[in-house]
């Protein structure tokens, strides 16, 4: 949960050239790596209250 959205940042930014876009390319990967961490959340939510898929 901690590492997963730094390392979409990573992959989106660094090797998919999103520091190429400038401004733009760095809200794009900040965003994507927002949206994996509230997946994250949601997921372990679930697992907390008994939800998860089987």
């Amino acid at each position: 949960m901690i590492f997963n959205p730094w390392f979409t940042f990573f992959r989106i930014y660094f090797l998919k050239r999103g520091f190429l876009d400038g401004y733009y390319g760095f809200v794009i990967s900040t965003l994507a790596a927002f949206s994996n961490f509230l997946k994250c959340v949601k997921a372990l939510h679930f697992k907390k209250i008994g939800l998860e898929k089987k």
